[in-house]
């Protein structure tokens, strides 16, 4: 079977390296899809060298993302979908699990996230949002953090005072006692004279105390039946 003819060239803009989920995961992946495809001994006519490769695993945990930049690595994608559809699981040879990211992976998602948000966290802090979010998945991370960068808009808009900052000579929100505050709300200011406070470690602790995981043992116990009933062991 030619498979050029089932795939349509595309740029995909998000890399292997910038996945963040288990190295044995990204092992799996290379082992038994990039590099069957890859390889120049694969003949294009053969069927029987073509893998499917199932991945699986709970919401947010970075399928879609994982699939994206497999596709920007093999600079292709299918839109055969029909053949989908038609097939049966002994179809997929390999099953890799995506599952949700441990210690090791919530500290790099955490740190690639608040750094990116501009929010300054110490090691120290940055240990205990990793022991925090036990069991959230990649995609509960983000909320959390975007939980984190609202925190500053709520003070804004819930301040009755603000104090101009002498550095900036930008109105900031503060309490009534704070000297040199002016009674006014942020309706009164102009957006060029409005100084956005920054998201700071309490504001993390109030968005992860909004948040939880969106995935719950029930499900988890549910791949891992899937697990034992293909003996899926990796």
């Amino acid at each position: 079977m030619d498979i050029d003819r089932f795939l349509i060239k595309k740029e995909f803009k998000v890399a292997l390296s910038e996945i963040k989920v288990p190295e044995s995961t990204l092992e799996l992946v290379k082992k038994h899809v990039l590099v069957p495809f890859n390889s120049t001994s694969t003949p294009k006519d053969s069927s029987e060298d073509v893998k499917h490769v199932l991945l699986f695993g709970a919401p947010g945990t970075g399928k879609t993302y994982l699939a994206n930049a497999i596709a920007g690595e093999l600079q292709s994608v299918t839109c055969y979908y029909t053949s989908f559809y038609e097939m049966k699981s002994e179809k997929f040879p390999y099953r890799i699990e995506i599952p949700l990211p441990d210690e090791s992976d919530r500290y790099k998602l955490l740190e690639k996230d608040l750094k990116e948000s501009n929010i300054s966290v110490t090691q120290e802090q940055l240990l205990e949002l990793v022991k925090s979010t036990e069991g959230f998945t990649g995609s509960d991370i983000v909320v959390v953090v975007k939980e984190a960068l609202m925190e500053p808009l709520r003070m804004i808009e819930k301040a009755t005072h603000y104090v101009k900052d002498k550095d900036t000579n930008k109105w900031a929100p503060c309490s009534p006692d704070t000297p040199g505050s002016v009674e006014m709300t942020w309706t009164e200011l102009s957006p060029e004279d409005l100084m956005e406070p920054k998201a700071t470690m309490d504001d993390v602790r109030n968005g992860l105390a909004r948040c939880s995981p969106t995935v719950n043992k029930d499900e988890l116990e549910l791949f891992r039946q899937f697990k034992g009933l293909h003996n899926i062991n990796y």
